[in-house]
């Protein structure tokens, strides 16, 4: 299986590298422009990286409680992993605006390396030696449920919806495995079951 890479907006990933030039350096202690040279990852130092971005689908808490599958994910722009050195340390939220691609957000919690394991877990991507008969059309896209607190890579196959995979990040809820590529409809039927019992708490407390 290869997965294939949507083409972002023209100017998305220069939007983020700029945003990236502009924040990281306050955020790991040094004034260096359009460079990194530390960073408190691990030891890793160096340029900034920006990876491949990716589209954000998002599905609200009452879809899940009511069994709504995928198709009711909504695209809410684009998720993109902004590395220093060989290490992750953010993510930006990127939108299509009236001025072109713009960065919402930028976000360094423990969503970053979580995403950046489950990405690394997925089968590969294609490139331009793959010969076409093993090119699918699996699309990679970024799934979130925010009022569960989860985040995680959706292989979304074009031709056959219902063999969509999606991988769980770490910190990935109660019974799911971070880094575990698993059928979608397993992963909605859990959230599901979250969704059920995050209603009945709030409707306690109401």
């Amino acid at each position: 299986m290869v997965t294939n890479a949507a083409q972002p907006p023209d100017g998305l990933i220069d939007a983020v590298r700029r945003a990236a030039d502009e924040l990281l350096p306050a955020r790991m202690g040094t004034t260096a422009q359009g460079a990194v040279a530390r960073a408190d990852v691990g030891g890793a130092a160096g340029d900034v990286d920006v990876q491949t971005p990716r589209p954000l689908y998002d599905i609200g808490l009452d879809r899940i409680a009511d069994g709504s599958g995928l198709e009711s994910a909504r695209q809410v722009g684009w998720r993109t992993l902004v590395n220093v050195g060989a290490s992750p340390v953010a993510m930006a939220d990127s939108g299509d605006d009236d001025d072109g691609p713009t960065v919402r957000s930028m976000n360094y919690g423990p969503f970053v390396a979580g995403l950046a394991e489950a990405a690394d877990s997925s089968p590969r991507r294609a490139d331009a030696d793959t010969d076409e008969s093993d090119r699918a059309q699996i699309d990679e896209r970024i799934l979130q449920v925010p009022a569960l607190y989860f985040v995680g890579l959706w292989l979304h196959d074009e031709e056959r919806p219902g063999d969509d995979v999606v991988v769980p990040a770490r910190p990935a809820p109660p019974g799911l495995e971070p880094g575990t590529m698993y059928p979608a409809a397993e992963v909605l039927e859990q959230l599901a079951r979250l969704a059920a019992e995050k209603r009945q708490i709030d409707d306690h407390g109401s």
